[in-house]
């Protein structure tokens, strides 16, 4: 489904209110944040990508937005400009319905395809149920809903896919020097003359990955000199790892994408770079307008706060982050031998504000307690958004956690926390402290 919910979503945009157009592959879409952009200096920014988009690809999604849009600037990624591998055919004709399928018909859309298509598979491009007929095996629920199923996150997207893991196993990159075929440089050329046609500008950046080799540094060089020739801007950080703070034991998804950390570390030296080379409005006091990017922004800082406690390992600290984020649905179970000499959880609770009195069971929000019971027997329900919890508890046997009928209970003797988000929606962790450890959470 997200193959094309990036031009989808970008034709719901009112129109005239992008000023930032992002665009280019999984670089763009894993690396750029828009929200950040939006929260240091209110650009409205939307992040127009596809995976493995080709330069054909980017020259037609430009000229598909440009029919909407006036942006103040247009920065594509810049990777293929200096690689491009060659793939069989029926894969060419798979990555390039990725960028086709989510354009409206139009003459565009028709010279997209007819750019994209490998040979013999220009039908299939064009009558799109012929590539993915069979996939009636694996729909899911999700595929009938709207938004994907998760309207918190795409009712108000701007093109961010979050990877919220860690590959620091990948590193260096897994393949050699690639190819590049020689028509991405005639369309970065053509997307050269097209902003400078439109009389827009144009900033070519390529995003930091692992492994660069020289022959695709040599390329990147070329590609720089090409843009000055059209008078565009080109700066390559695959050079600035140090500089931007990046860190290959945590930022780093796989060896060309970036994870959430390190994607808001690369946005924040992208909005720094952007505010001293280009005036770029401040859209933050137009409320009205814009207010779909102050609601993605506020659903960015939420899900930064969700990796944030999934991260967390040590009792005090886990604590204090959820007495700091009240708004959060919180269940507490001290379940089995949780007291000890030395290690007393109920009094770690305590101590955080999070006071169970003699109960061992509790579920809290903004401070209050929603349900609370003893040792005893208990059962109890309650719909948390979309979410159905479940809440057993019986003598001499461990209490039941269950969210969507799945158990999250993590130990026997200890404390069980689960944590939902009303905000975004969703699960943000479910933990367990053993009353035999030393306070390191157990997941």
């Amino acid at each position: 489904p997200q193959a094309n919910q990036s031009m989808e979503t970008f034709y719901t945009l009112p129109q005239n209110t992008v000023d930032l157009l992002i665009v280019g592959s999984s670089h763009v879409y894993t690396n750029f944040d828009p929200s950040v952009l939006w929260r240091e200096n209110g650009v409205a920014a939307f992040a127009l990508a596809s995976s493995d988009q080709s330069m054909w690809n980017s020259y037609h999604y430009i000229r598909e937005a440009l029919k909407t849009q006036k942006p103040r600037l247009i920065l594509l990624e810049g990777f293929y400009t200096a690689c491009d591998p060659e793939v069989a055919a029926d894969r060419q004709a798979v990555l390039a319905s990725k960028s086709i399928f989510g354009m409206r018909p139009s003459p565009n859309k028709w010279e997209a395809i007819q750019a994209s298509a490998p040979k013999g598979y220009l039908l299939d491009l064009l009558v799109e149920p012929l590539m993915y007929h069979n996939r009636y095996r694996d729909l899911t629920r999700v595929d009938f809903l709207p938004y994907l199923g998760d309207a918190a996150q795409y009712a108000d997207w701007k093109g961010l896919f979050i990877f919220d893991h860690h590959r620091p196993d990948a590193v260096p990159a897994p393949v050699a020097t690639v190819s590049r075929l020689p028509r991405q440089l005639t369309y970065y050329r053509k997307i050269l003359q097209l902003c400078k046609d439109q009389g827009i500008p144009l900033l070519v950046m390529v995003a930091p990955y692992t492994g660069l080799t020289p022959a695709e540094a040599g390329r990147f060089a070329e590609a720089e000199a090409i843009a000055a020739e059209y008078g565009a801007g080109f700066i390559n950080y695959n050079s600035s790892w140090e500089e931007l703070g990046l860190d290959l034991e945590t930022d780093i998804a796989d060896w060309s994408h970036l994870n959430h950390w390190g994607s808001e570390k690369f946005s924040l030296a992208v909005a720094e770079y952007l505010a001293d080379h280009y005036a770029l409005p401040d859209r933050r006091t137009e409320a009205d307008r814009y207010q779909s990017w102050e609601r993605n922004a506020a659903y960015m800082a939420e899900r930064r706060l969700h990796y944030e406690l999934r991260e967390t390992v040590a009792l005090y600290d886990y604590l204090s982050l959820l007495a700091s984020n009240p708004a959060w649905t919180v269940v507490f179970s001290l379940d089995g031998q949780y007291g000890g000499e030395d290690f007393d959880l109920r009094q770690a609770l305590r101590e955080e504000g999070f006071d169970l009195g003699q109960d061992t069971l509790t579920v809290a929000q903004h401070g209050q307690s929603l349900y609370r019971a003893g040792p005893g027997a208990a059962l109890y329900h309650a719909e948390l958004g979309s979410a159905d919890l479940v809440i057993r508890q019986a003598p001499d046997a461990p209490t039941q956690l269950l969210l969507n009928r799945t158990p999250l209970q993590k130990v026997e003797n200890g404390l069980n926390i689960l944590v939902y988000s009303p905000f975004a929606d969703t699960l943000v962790d479910s933990v367990g402290f053993d009353a035999s450890g030393d306070g390191v959470a157990v997941r």
